[in-house]
């Protein structure tokens, strides 16, 4: 309703107008008003799901199952979409984004010195301990039995 309203005193502004020039002038001020509100909203979005899927990721990134058909279900998105939407949003691909969230997890895991690797592996969502090592090597360039030393 008030949109519509709105539209109409536009229209009237612009009928008002004496000359073209001017009233291309209001169209144009108006056209960068909306502009700088879907910015400022599509922000404003783009920060709230940003938290939403951090606070996600965080609670379950212990899940060897997590990967981008579950959480794209979660938050209601085809996987395709979810994939795009989630890059743009976090920056990196949900893999990469995972797999730093879990070694990230795994190395104060392994400096607590509570746990074998197999066990910090599983904790932290590897379905095995080989697989956890070479992931941790690549990104860290060590073991992470010779890390925890």
């Amino acid at each position: 309703m008030a949109e519509s309203m709105e539209t109409e005193q536009l229209l009237e502004k612009v009928q008002t107008e004496q000359s073209f020039p001017k009233a291309l002038e209001v169209l144009e001020t108006q056209f960068l008003r909306l502009c700088e509100e879907n910015y400022h909203s599509r922000s404003r979005k783009s920060e709230i799901y940003y938290q939403k899927l951090e606070e996600y990721l965080e609670k379950n990134y212990g899940n060897p199952s997590l990967g981008v058909p579950m959480v794209a279900e979660e938050f209601g998105l085809s996987e395709n979409y979810f994939s795009i939407f989630f890059k743009e949003t976090m920056g990196k691909s949900f893999s990469s984004y995972l797999e730093k969230l879990r070694l990230e997890k795994a190395k104060k895991l392994i400096a607590e010195g509570k746990w074998d690797m197999e066990t910090i592996a599983q904790m932290v969502g590897y379905g095995s301990s080989a697989t956890f090592r070479r992931a941790f090597k690549r990104a860290y360039g060590i073991a992470p039995s010779a890390w925890k030393e």
